[in-house]
């Protein structure tokens, strides 16, 4: 079993503008001082995207980062090798069609990169997560034990109030996805999406290789009401893994300076 590490790295970043003006999002840097919890000392003065390739690099076997804004300076920073395994680059043909089509050309590349159509599995994240290496080292024993199922990382959050603003997993009594409810006002889980996922190759069943024209942004979740409703197969479910340790969604400048 080989697996993908697939990173979305295309997006403009406006809400940290003026930063993201000249830089893309993926390579500004975290700052911490002397008040920082200790877990956070591991991410000075390192960018968003060599943190998240460092956190999937014992788990995958190649990188396929997908750029658009500004990407060259993507590639010019991290280059064609990250600590021996091999990065390739995918140009998204617009950073506002979501991240569903990022996944779709990370997969089969697009009119801007062709590529040859990935063979293996794939991890996918967002390049502004920042979380504790307890995620990764959950989901690598979960994709260990069943290479070939899919599996969603979640963290804990029992405030309410943060909750409301967020997309959470509904799961049943064996910890398998049975929805996705995004920013709901009434509790429905403590389980929360940190954009961090797992699909066996098999999943290229449901992604068309030539992009759909649509109107409106498509998330990478359309994506798990599509295989909940193609995989009846009870061997075939979505595994929802999920910590408490540290995580944090990178949006705004100050979320920068920990």
């Amino acid at each position: 079993m080989s697996i993908t590490g697939i990173i979305m790295s295309a997006g403009r970043g406006s809400r940290m503008q003026p930063l993201t003006n000249h830089t893309p999002k993926p390579l500004a840097k975290i700052t911490t001082n002397t008040s920082s919890k200790a877990e956070f000392n591991q991410y000075n003065d390192r960018t968003l995207l060599e943190i998240n390739l460092k956190k999937m690099l014992p788990i995958v076997d190649k990188f396929v980062i997908v750029i658009h804004y500004l990407g060259q300076q993507i590639i010019d920073t991290i280059g064609y090798n990250y600590q021996g395994k091999a990065v390739e680059y995918v140009w998204a043909e617009s950073p506002t069609t979501g991240t569903l089509d990022a996944f779709r050309v990370a997969i089969y590349g697009s009119k801007l990169t062709q590529k040859p159509t990935e063979t293996n599995n794939f991890l996918v994240c967002n390049a502004d997560n920042l979380c504790g290496d307890d995620y990764y080292q959950i989901l690598s024993q979960q994709i260990q034990s069943n290479p070939n199922t899919a599996c969603l990382v979640a963290t804990e959050i029992n405030n309410h109030d943060i909750l409301k603003s967020l997309g959470v997993f509904k799961i049943n009594a064996n910890n398998e996805l049975l929805q996705v409810i995004e920013k709901s006002p009434v509790f429905v889980s403590n389980l929360a999406n940190i954009g961090i996922y797992y699909f066996p190759n098999s999943v290229k069943n449901l992604i068309s290789p030539t992009r759909v024209e649509s109107t409106k942004e498509e998330p990478i979740t359309d994506l798990f009401t599509d295989y909940l409703a193609q995989n009846t197969d009870k061997n075939n479910t979505i595994q929802i893994v999920s910590s408490t340790d540290h995580y944090v969604a990178i949006s705004t400048v100050a979320d920068l300076n920990l």
